[in-house]
């Protein structure tokens, strides 16, 4: 066998190892505005409490039988979300997806996204513009967080020219307040 076929083969066998570990650690989802990676340590049910499910699916209780699975409710429940912050922001994207992955702590965000900063960061949350995705700790997980990362993403697709970043930070802020508030959410 010649060296170069074999360098590809051991390339290859380790870069399928990767993806398979990468798997075991996370499940993925898809829904209609949502490409969702969820870390092994999430617990859903919890996931799915913290955004007031009750609200945005119109439930009577929490543990109301919806008629459909855990993982079709949190990718109902995502949706509406969306939905809603694009009718706060009055900016409407019915084909746009985001990317989102939802992880365990807040140490593991800060983990994933430092690499892109100088310095120390501690955030719950963040939005990456290069790769249009949304990183968030299930532990700080609100309704109000999500919806102003959401918004961020939102923002930076659809102007040809994004706004500054103080101006995004008011329209996330908004949104962020107008959610909060229509879902009762501690406004501290």
């Amino acid at each position: 066998m010649p060296k170069s076929f074999r360098s590809i083969l051991f390339v290859f066998c380790i870069l399928s190892l990767v993806l398979c570990a990468r798997d075991l650690f996370a499940e993925s989802l898809k829904s209609k505005y949502f490409d969702i990676e969820i870390r092994q340590d999430v617990d859903k049910f919890d996931l799915i409490k913290k955004l007031k499910i009750n609200y945005f699916l119109h439930l009577d209780t929490a543990t109301s039988k919806t008629g459909f699975e855990v993982d079709d409710q949190l990718k109902a429940v995502l949706d509406a979300i969306y939905l809603e912050v694009c009718d706060e922001l009055d900016i409407h994207m019915p084909s746009f997806r985001i990317g989102l992955e939802i992880m365990p702590d807040r140490n593991l965000v800060n983990e994933t996204v430092r690499p892109y900063y100088k310095g120390k960061i501690d955030v719950p949350s963040f939005y990456r513009y290069d790769n249009n995705m949304i990183y968030i700790s299930s532990a700080d997980l609100t309704v109000g967080m999500l919806a102003h990362e959401i918004s961020h993403a939102i923002i930076s697709h659809y102007f040809v020219v994004p706004p500054p970043m103080k101006v995004q930070e008011v329209l996330a802020g908004y949104a962020e307040y107008s959610i909060r508030k229509l879902t009762k959410e501690s406004l501290k």
